[in-house]
């Protein structure tokens, strides 16, 4: 390996291995889990139409701009509602004065606190990666459709930067649900 290369890599491992504050509690990976969220405070870029998986929808830059602009932290993770697409970035409670107005493209938001079913998983933030984990919640659901019921649309959960490589970059899918049952209980899951 030349000299440059080991510099480049070693920075960018480095990068990608920062402290962010975490926002909420991350599923482990090949776990289903119901969990409570936290109430948060989110600013949220959209796209202009298609998916958040569509090429170069731009939200990352516009979310990143927003908290460049006024000296807010980064935290973890990112949340994304697939279609149409948004990208939010939780503002830690600390900072929620500095995200005080919306611009031409960032919203302020206050997400109350739900329970969430969640899956945890290690891969690429890919669409195909995203559909085979929401298709084990839905089956998951199905199964436990007894106990609990969906409430409203996934959500992706991405907990790593760019730098981090594919296989090492840990996601979840969240779907809100309600009880309905008694039961409630963490499962693995092969992945």
């Amino acid at each position: 390996m030349r000299p440059t290369t080991l510099i480049l890599s070693m920075a960018l491992i480095s990068a990608s291995s920062f402290a962010y504050e975490e926002a909420m509690e991350r599923t482990t990976k090949g776990e289903i889990e119901v969990k409570t969220v936290p109430a948060m405070t989110v600013i949220e870029a959209t796209s202009e139409e298609g998916t958040y998986f569509d090429k170069d929808n731009k939200l990352f830059r516009k979310l990143f701009r927003y908290i460049s602009d006024k000296d807010i932290a980064m935290t973890t993770p990112v949340t994304v509602d697939v279609s149409p697409g948004a990208m939010q970035f939780v503002v830690s409670e600390s900072e929620v004065e500095k995200a005080n107005e919306d611009t031409t493209d960032v919203t302020v938001l206050q997400i109350p606190e739900r329970k969430v079913v969640s899956i945890g998983y290690n891969g690429r933030y890919s669409e195909q990666n995203y559909r085979r984990h929401l298709t084990k919640l839905q089956a998951w659901l199905e199964k436990h459709d007894t106990s609990w019921k969906a409430t409203g649309d996934p959500i992706a959960v991405y907990w790593d930067g760019p730098f981090k490589l594919g296989p090492w970059k840990r996601a979840e899918v969240m779907i809100p649900v309600e009880q309905v049952g008694l039961s409630e209980k963490t499962e693995r899951t092969e992945d």
